[in-house]
């Protein structure tokens, strides 16, 4: 959750600009992705980790 809200509030705080909405929203989604990939993978992967733990020990 914590890297899902750094990307979408740095999102709206970064899609103004000249164009279309969907050409700002996407050029805004493009940069915080690229600013934030790190906290994503990061906690994605602890998600999956744990995840596995509670599976395997629910299963045993």
């Amino acid at each position: 959750m914590y890297a899902y809200n750094l990307i979408c509030f740095d999102i709206l705080d970064n899609s103004d600009g000249q164009g279309s909405y969907m050409y700002r929203w996407t050029a805004a989604m493009r940069n915080s992705i690229i600013k934030y990939w790190q906290y994503a993978v990061i906690f994605i992967l602890l998600h999956a980790f744990l995840t596995s733990i509670i599976l395997i020990n629910y299963h045993k």
